[in-house]
């Protein structure tokens, strides 16, 4: 039950992402001033409580991108543009793109996640824990539009509700069981690049309890000092007035990079740990899957260590402005 259910589940977020990317249901209340624009919007014929389908968010992007670009034409004068309104159409679009990422970004691991799972990868449990734990929000949030509409649709709205209601459900159960489907010993391909990254990770624990020899950092400090004022001025500076003056290109240039340096890593991965039980299509599924895995990671990684800083510099203000008040305060008892 429990690999079925996890080898289903990649799916059934897979589709739910291209449904909310192609279209999306909206029920209109007439009670609702949002939703009676939304309607007037139609025929304006019919006022009663109804369901709708309205554009997809690809589509809600391209609509928001050409109202902005009509309200920043030259042509219009300066007096009549919005700019409370071009603030908040921004916003939106904003909104928009990143919601777009993220269903991208969901799409993309429910593939790796499936084929990390059917191939019996060692790190299909992050991979499927990651892809339940992002889409929960999602799926919640779309509970909106059912749960308000069940007193005047009480069939639709009721089944779409326990519908995503029972989705969820399984997401957060999955969550915890999905460690479960397979033993460590029926999942262990790819094995080798989890014995390199753990002897990474063994090598850092063992050199930071070792006593540490300050000439190589200071060295290893210098150089990195001088490499960084040599690649600002002569790479990332031209690279800032080619992002400056030439966006939409910069933009091609920086997705091509992008592609070409997961092609190098994939194949690193392809040569380190492929399995002579899979099929090359197998291993190179695996591969990207790894990659997926590991951006996933590092990016956790990452988002902790920034808040670690950020906390630390709270503190830190947060002490000093303490010790300020401390001593202005007895500094005016002594007066």
């Amino acid at each position: 039950m429990k690999t079925l259910l996890a080898k289903i589940l990649p799916f059934i977020v897979l589709l739910f992402c291209l449904i909310n990317i192609s279209f999306e249901p909206v029920f209109y209340d007439p009670r609702d001033m949002d939703s009676m624009e939304a309607l007037l919007e139609g025929s304006g014929r019919e006022l009663a409580p109804q369901w709708g389908i309205e554009r997809g968010l690809i589509s809600k992007i391209r609509l928001t991108s050409k109202v902005m670009e009509e309200l920043n034409e030259k042509s219009i004068p300066a007096d009549a543009q919005l700019d409370a309104t071009v603030d908040r159409l921004n916003r939106i679009l904003l909104g928009q793109k990143i919601m777009l990422f993220i269903y991208g970004f969901l799409i993309f691991l429910s593939v790796t996640s499936f084929l990390s799972l059917y191939y019996r990868a060692w790190f299909y449990t992050f991979l499927n824990r990651s892809l339940y734990l992002i889409s929960i929000l999602p799926v919640l949030m779309s509970l909106q539009h059912p749960i308000r509409s069940i007193p005047q649709t009480p069939i639709i709205g009721t089944f779409s509700s326990l519908a995503l209601f029972t989705l969820a459900g399984f997401l957060i159960y999955m969550c915890f069981a999905i460690s479960k489907v397979y033993g460590k010993k029926f999942a262990d391909r790819f094995g080798v690049l989890e014995t390199a990254q753990n002897g990474e990770e063994g090598e850092f624990q063992s050199n930071s309890g070792s006593k540490i020899s300050w000439i190589p950092i200071l060295f290893h400090f210098v150089i990195i000092m001088v490499a960084g004022i040599v690649l600002g001025n002569l790479v990332y500076i031209p690279i800032f007035l080619l992002q400056k003056h030439y966006s939409f290109e910069f933009g091609i240039l920086l997705l091509v990079l992008i592609f070409f340096l997961m092609l190098f890593y994939i194949r690193n991965y392809f040569r380190m740990g492929k399995s002579e039980e899979l099929s090359p299509t197998g291993n190179i599924t695996l591969s990207i899957s790894y990659l997926q895995f590991r951006i996933i990671r590092n990016t956790i990684f990452i988002g902790f260590s920034i808040i670690g800083i950020i906390l630390f510099v709270v503190l830190l203000f947060t002490v000093l402005s303490m010790n300020t008040w401390i001593l202005d305060f007895t500094s005016g008892k002594s007066v």
